[in-house]
């Protein structure tokens, strides 16, 4: 295509130009003397190199802020994270080929599509996450489950920021799933190491009624005869034959539901996880003359999983146990108190057992980190115990030494 002519555009321009001057400075029009010709010459000249020079440095400058954003569209397309900005409604506004990549979409056709589209699971969790984004000042993070086309879902964690304008937010979008798949294979592994335990509790726990039921089966052989009284008896016998039998079935229940893992979140009580954990480990605090207090002091319920709240407060439980039984004194308690918090329900475990060495205090939460003697401990159990309570439940574990002992406590 052929470019115009500029050259008439300049002209009219300098004429308007040359009015403005007039109209500024009247006496213009009169002929300058030779000494004031020479006097705007070299002005005019010394202005044309200062435009010169501007122009260079404008030139620079451009070239500079080209470079630059050259650089950055190259980091935010090529970044090893995901990068979005989401409306208030969570319509994709932007995103980088990384994003495209995860979620196995061309870029030009995520922009303007609701980002819920991509979400496998926790719509209403996202919905959440998204007002607290634009409601709060600082960055909020979640995990969700994505789907991806042509691959399995995805776990990701997100981490956003409202604009200063408020009208949108930037997202990182991280990739978790190897670490979520390494963090469920250790918990895995550490429920495969809890079970033999468990059974052992289980057998000590049946092998009482199994023995009163036995004894109850053979009373039924005596009672050929039924007189009214012996009626009497083999009745109370029936009754407590199922008493037993529904203890032990409960028994074999909670074991089997430790070891199922939970798939969707649920309204639970705190408490109704402390008694299932109390009764998995009954045989084994009766064995090592532990006693363990209960004091609720919070009734309501808690969204969450409650399996992984068993598991996460039966390592717990078990550390202290096995702190307890190495102490050796004739005292040996653990307290467990359940309390509401200002907006999270709290959850304590106490013991007696002389608290945790100065030395590992700050590793305690970290894997392979165990004041076990050599071979009786793999030093993942409350580092599982912390993943469980922060990446699934949403709360937070720590631990401190109090007089005596030492305390974990849960907010959820």
């Amino acid at each position: 295509m052929k470019k115009e002519n500029p050259l008439p555009e300049a002209i009219r321009l300098r004429r308007l130009a040359e009015d403005r001057l007039r109209e500024k400075t009247p006496g213009l029009h009169e002929d300058p003397t030779p000494e004031e010709t020479g006097r705007l010459k070299h002005e005019l000249q010394v202005h044309q190199i200062e435009l010169e020079m501007q122009n260079e440095e404008l030139r620079l400058a451009k070239s500079e802020t080209e470079e630059a954003l050259e650089r950055f569209v190259d980091l935010y397309d090529f970044a090893p994270v995901g990068y979005l900005t989401l409306d208030h409604k969570g319509t994709i506004r932007a995103a980088n080929l990384t994003v495209a990549t995860l979620l196995g979409e061309e870029r030009a056709r995520l922009i303007g599509r609701p980002f819920r589209f991509f979400i496998a699971n926790g719509l209403a969790h996202f919905s959440e996450f998204l007002d607290r984004v634009f409601s709060g000042k600082g960055k909020e993070c979640t995990e969700l489950s994505l789907t991806s086309a042509g691959k399995a879902s995805l776990s990701v964690r997100l981490e956003a920021l409202a604009s200063s304008s408020r009208h949108e937010c930037r997202v990182a979008i991280i990739d978790v799933t190897e670490l979520r798949q390494r963090d469920f294979l250790l918990i895995s592994q550490n429920r495969l190491a809890t079970m033999g335990e468990m059974i052992n509790n289980i057998a000590h726990q049946w092998r009482k009624p199994l023995n009163t039921l036995g004894l109850t089966i053979q009373d039924f052989l005596m009672l050929q005869e039924l007189s009214e009284s012996d009626r009497k008896s083999l009745e109370e016998g029936v009754s407590n034959a199922m008493e037993l039998i529904k203890h032990m079935s409960q028994t074999i229940d909670d074991f089997k539901n430790y070891l199922k893992p939970d798939k969707e979140k649920v309204k639970f009580r705190i408490y109704d996880v402390v008694k299932r954990a109390l009764l998995l480990l009954e045989e084994n605090c009766c064995r090592q003359e532990i006693r363990i207090d209960v004091v609720e002091n919070d009734t309501g319920n808690i969204q969450g999983y409650p399996n992984e709240l068993l598991q996460a407060l039966l390592n717990i439980l078990i550390n202290a146990i096995d702190a307890l039984t190495e102490k050796g004194d004739a005292d040996r308690r653990i307290t467990i108190t359940i309390d509401a918090g200002p907006q999270n329900s709290v959850l304590t475990v106490a013991d007696n057992a002389g608290g945790i060495h100065e030395k590992i205090m700050d590793q305690i939460f970290d894997p392979y980190i165990t004041s076990k003697e050599s071979g009786k401990g793999t030093g993942i159990g409350l580092y599982l115990s912390r993943t469980i309570i922060e990446k699934s439940m949403g709360g937070n574990l720590t631990a401190r030494n109090i007089p005596g002992g030492a305390e974990f406590r849960i907010e959820i």
